[in-house]
């Protein structure tokens, strides 16, 4: 993490400011590349999003701030506040602080969203139709698209897709003070009130009528999301050079001119689409390490076009060396022709860029870059004092270089690597390992030969091993090695070597991977019930849970198993059972089911649950569960009362667990069977006396008596009393 930065500017300028006069901000920095293509300059701006209001401020100091500022840094500033503008200036010390750092530029994957939003002046309309906006940054289907133009150079990583907004008029004036912060606040406002979620969008760009008092082409945030387009139509570069410094590019040039390499977008705008040169390749990660040579050695080098995809060549696409006399610089040498989106480089300089090999180099990692020139067959160039490159020929598939040094020639030992070191297989199965052979040799010495050799007792290798190859120095060979067990092989593990040997020192190098194979290993599975022995009332249902798992070993794959679910007489299943399961090695299921029991069951009661193998049944297995069953013991209703009225006799009780009915008993002889748990008597004389007592019943169980119930209907048949006690 940077350490805190606080740099005072000491200014001292006609115009006074008090302390009532000062502002403070303190916000989210964003660092602004204003593109003067005209002029052949740009300019360094800065605009802080206050983190309280949300607002954008631009920074206007006579003084250089740090360079070191980058985008995404949390900053306090000091300064006049007139309209959107900080003024850091006056006639007092005035600071600005880096409270805390921001991140570094993300490596930005997949389709981006972007929302144009397009705006007219008070005085101006837009001068661009929406199809013609579309068409510059989304797909078109017709490959000319800054969407399309990114995909390709990214094999797909970063395209672009999203929306134009409704055109929003701001209230400012074209020929007006050149305020794009201010543009962008009112901008911001009316899109949220048009329901725009600016939260959303990984990039806006707005879109303008030519603004007179702003030189600019266009602006971009250096690692940020904004972009401003200053009334261009028609120039895909421009749009295609302001993303680039979304991602953290600066500009293509030459000596003397920062935007003259115009073989790459980042250079000039307004001449045509075009791709990007190898140091900003390198710099996006856009181009493989593995096509990128970072040391050579005496001997032919043959480089494929830069823009071919890793998939399209398995040749190398870039030297990077260090400068010798500038350790903080690097040479970049490539090779560009007119395919894809550079077939316009044809047109370009006369075809200066395709002619051969294309030199630049950069010192601040590949973000700014400046174009040498491009080499002719027979011509040379030199890095330092001892290492030269030659351009022997070229075509349409690659440029050959001949590398060349009064170094002394080291040789060294190669490196040999086998990944991975292990995997697991299956007898007869083939395994694909990767084999890297670096030749290790420093200084002058020339390319050599390496004898690959494969050795294994009982692995047979399947892929074709070319016998010798040939490699300059620091460069790396690449291979897929493919090996098979046999398919009678048992379970253990299985190992081989693959050995390069340095052809002109005989030192053999080997590096050696394994396989391991486990044969299938079959077992009886596991069966289960949940709980195994439960307590239940005859003629009630309970539940289990019926689990099954296999025990076969990982390498004998799924197995399907033939379940069943059988008791003894007295219990029946009330619920669905799966009877089929098919498991991996060690995975189980399990399934809920219900019994029930008949009536008038006492003791213990069995069922079983089986799992067979449904191809080998000789692997079986089954568990018992018990039932124990207690018989049904049906009670006798309580709470027996009476109501006597002109009718009757009106008897009532309360209701009694399982029972499905009752019977009523007047002096000893049943005188009705009823479901409910009341009965009138009608039949009743006055002045007579009535004993009555209920029994409760469940198919062909009948409890016991009730309380009995004595009662002396009335003379008049309005009443009656009487008296209970227990039925014996």
């Amino acid at each position: 993490m940077r350490s805190l930065l606080m740099v005072f500017f000491y200014i001292i300028f006609s115009i006074s400011s008090t302390a009532q006069n000062m502002s403070e901000l303190r916000g989210r920095l964003n660092v602004v590349i204003a593109d003067d293509f005209e002029n052949n300059k740009f300019e360094t701006l800065y605009m802080v999003e206050d983190l309280k209001t949300k607002k954008f401020f631009q920074i206007n100091s006579k003084n250089k701030l740090p360079v070191n500022l980058k985008t995404g840094d949390i900053v306090r500033a000091k300064g006049l506040l007139k309209n959107n503008t900080l003024f850091i200036e006056g006639n007092s010390s005035l600071t600005i602080e880096t409270v805390s750092e921001g991140a570094s530029v993300e490596e930005a994957t997949g389709p981006l969203n972007v929302l144009i939003v397009k705006l007219n002046f008070n005085d101006k309309t837009n001068p661009c139709s929406n199809s013609t906006l579309e068409s510059r940054m989304f797909p078109t289907g017709d490959g000319n698209s800054v969407s399309e133009l990114y995909e390709s150079i990214t094999s797909g990583d970063i395209s672009f897709q999203g929306q134009i907004s409704s055109t929003i008029t701001i209230d400012y004036s074209s020929s007006g003070e050149c305020s794009f912060s201010s543009w962008l606040n009112s901008a911001n406002n009316a899109a949220l009130n048009l329901g725009y979620d600016l939260n959303s969008y990984d990039r806006i760009i707005y879109h303008h009528p030519n603004a007179t008092q702003c030189n600019w082409w266009g602006l971009g945030t250096i690692g940020g999301k904004y972009n401003w387009i200053n009334g261009r139509c028609n120039e895909h570069d421009i749009f295609a050079h302001e993303q680039g410094h979304n991602f953290g590019m600066r500009h293509a040039g030459v000596e003397g001119n920062v935007y003259n390499d115009r073989s790459d977008f980042m250079g000039y705008s307004g001449i045509g689409i075009r791709e990007l040169n190898a140091p900003h390749r390198i710099q996006q990660n856009w181009i493989s390490s593995q096509k990128v040579l970072k040391s050579v050695g005496s001997g032919d080098i043959e480089l494929a076009p830069l823009e071919l995809s890793d998939h399209e060549t398995s040749l190398a696409q870039v030297i990077q060396l260090v400068n010798p006399a500038n350790s903080s610089e690097y040479f970049y040498f490539s090779y560009r022709q007119p395919i894809k989106y550079d077939s316009s480089l044809t047109n370009i300089m006369s075809g200066e860029y395709i002619k051969g090999l294309a030199i630049h180099t950069s010192s601040n990692g590949g973000a700014t870059t400046k174009y040498i020139r491009t080499l002719n067959d027979g011509e040379s160039f030199m890095v330092g004092t001892s290492l030269t490159l030659t351009q022997i020929s070229h075509n349409a598939s690659s440029v050959v270089i001949r590398i060349s040094t009064d170094e002394p020639c080291y040789r060294d030992a190669p490196s040999v690597n086998l990944s991975p070191s292990t995997q697991a297989s299956s007898p007869g199965d083939i395994e694909s390992f990767n084999l890297e052979v670096r030749n290790n040799d420093a200084g002058g010495c020339d390319g050599a030969n390496f004898n690959l050799n494969y050795q294994s007792n009982d692995l047979n290798l399947v892929s074709a091993l070319p016998s010798t190859i040939y490699l300059n120095n620091g460069q790396s060979y690449n291979y897929t090695v493919e090996v098979s067990s046999s398919s009678e092989a048992t379970t253990g593990t299985y190992s081989f070597e693959m050995g390069a040997t340095h052809n002109l020192t005989n030192i053999k190098v080997a590096d050696s991977a394994s396989v391991l194979i486990e044969t299938c290993t079959k077992a009886s599975p596991f069966v289960s019930i949940s709980p195994k022995s439960q307590n239940v009332v005859s003629g009630d249902s309970f539940n289990s849970t019926l689990t099954i798992k296999n025990n076969n070993s990982a390498s004998c794959g799924k197995t399907a198993y033939s379940l069943d679910l059988y008791g003894d007489q007295g219990l029946t299943r009330t619920s669905s059972f799966q009877e089929s399961v098919s498991l991996d090695p060690g995975a189980q299921h399990s399934q809920n089911i219900t019994l029930s029991t008949t009536e008038n069951l006492n003791g213990m009661y069995h069922f079983t649950f089986s799992a067979i193998d449904s191809v080998d049944g000789q692997y079986y297995a089954e568990e018992i569960g018990v039932a124990e069953i207690a018989p049904f013991v049906l009670s006798a209703p309580t709470g027996l009362s009476s109501k006597a009225n002109k009718r009757g006799i009106t008897l009532s009780w309360n209701s009694v667990v399982g029972a499905s009915g009752y019977r009523v008993y007047r002096d000893g002889n049943m005188i009705k069977q009823v479901s409910d748990i009341s009965y009138q008597d009608r039949n009743v004389t006055s002045s007579t006396t009535y004993t009555y007592h209920v029994t409760s019943i469940k198919e062909t169980l009948e409890s016991g008596p009730s309380l009995s119930l004595t009662i002396t209907y009335g003379s008049s048949g309005g009443g009656g009393k009487g008296g209970g006690k227990n039925k014996r």
